[in-house]
């Protein structure tokens, strides 16, 4: 698989900190793959993965490195250049999705305007387009759901919608921050099973973030894990798993609950 995406040594400072948020953090995604960003709250996943979109808080620069998508820096380009890849070449899925859809418009209102920015689709033909592509994450009577507002589906409907959104546009990326952490656990398994099969039909890649590594387990081809802003080990999913080298790594792993251990060893018993 050739390379998609090349972060070289990011860094990321905010207004008043004497010490980078992110610092010095490389690493690549190759066509059609799923890279997981794995760390503890703070680590720096989510502003490294909103540095792609060059989306960064108004009190956060990124005052290093280059990131090159299709071989192109994404830091040269205007923001006019960017806003025409936002939302069609690199698309996202944020980890609330009812804080990520408008709350004042219909669900076929913010489908329609994504499909007539990036697509041109006008009218009925967006509609179906929307209709089309609520049925392919598997909501039912999507015709119906498209006229509804967000606060009257269900947070695991809400966030179908989407990834609905972010890949109506077939994106080369999409960056998923923290997609399933709203949901239930049976809601979590679905949405990941459900971006697995839609990252193979589009053959889209995707940036992982979680702090979950038994969920980035079920769906990353690779593992890049975080701690204080750098990233401290990187490996294939299995021989991160298998063979895991820094300390902190071993102790996201020994976090992670274990079918048949008993109670009281977790709780540091006996």
């Amino acid at each position: 698989m050739s390379e998609l995406l090349s972060v070289e040594d990011l860094k990321i400072r905010f207004q008043g900190q004497d010490s980078n948020a992110v610092d010095g953090v490389s690493f690549t995604v190759r066509e059609a793959e799923i890279m997981g960003l794995v760390g503890e709250s703070g680590a720096g996943k989510s502003i490294t993965g909103r540095s792609v979109l060059r989306l960064l808080p108004p009190n956060g620069r990124i005052v290093g490195g280059r990131i090159l998508f299709k071989g192109v820096d994404l830091l040269s380009l205007s923001e006019e250049e960017m806003r025409k890849i936002r939302g069609k070449e690199i698309t996202a899925i944020q980890q609330d999705p009812l804080s990520s859809l408008n709350p004042a418009f219909r669900i076929r209102d913010q489908m329609v305007d994504i499909l007539k920015m990036h697509l041109g689709l006008k009218g009925k033909e967006a509609e179906e387009y929307s209709v089309k592509m609520l049925e392919e994450v598997g909501i039912p009577n999507p015709e119906v759901v498209l006229r509804k507002f967000p606060h009257q589906l269900s947070g695991g409907m809400c966030q179908r919608v989407m990834i609905a959104i972010a890949f109506s546009c077939n994106p080369t990326l999409v960056i998923a921050d923290e997609p399933t952490t709203a949901l239930d656990v049976i809601t979590q398994a679905l949405v990941v099973n459900l971006m697995k099969r839609m990252k193979e039909k589009h053959r889209t890649s995707i940036i992982f973030i979680t702090h979950n590594l038994a969920l980035a387990a079920n769906i990353c081809d690779r593992i890049a894990v975080m701690r204080l802003g750098k990233i401290v080990e990187m490996k294939p999913t299995k021989d991160l798993f298998k063979s895991p080298e820094h300390p902190y790594t071993l102790a996201l792993l020994e976090a992670v609950p274990k079918v048949g251990r008993r109670a009281s060893k977790i709780r540091g018993g006996e």
